[in-house]
């Protein structure tokens, strides 16, 4: 999957650096109800949460992406989260 993503997998080299990219891009994607929100982790459903941000602190948000210019982006901002279970029961549904 990663030699079609865009630029070299970005991880943060600082929790400051971490937590800045997730204020600055995952509040605003709506992927994850805490960060987009506010409200707390411990409320939400796991439906709710973006596995990216999850990946982050294990240094395998492969989503994170440096680009040659610089800049780093999510290659799923703004992209509907869908959670494993509800693929498998669409899947189910559809079949």
């Amino acid at each position: 999957m990663t030699d079609k993503l865009p630029g070299v997998q970005w991880i943060p080299s600082t929790l400051d650096s971490g937590m800045s990219f997730i204020e600055r891009n995952c509040a605003s994607c709506g992927r994850d109800r805490s960060a987009h929100e506010g409200v707390n982790y411990d409320e939400c459903e796991d439906h709710e949460l973006c596995p990216i941000i999850g990946a982050s602190f294990i240094g395998e948000a492969i989503q994170w992406r440096r680009l040659d210019d610089g800049e780093v982006i999510c290659t799923e901002y703004g992209k509907p989260a869908v959670n494993k279970n509800q693929e498998q029961l669409i899947w189910l549904t559809l079949s």
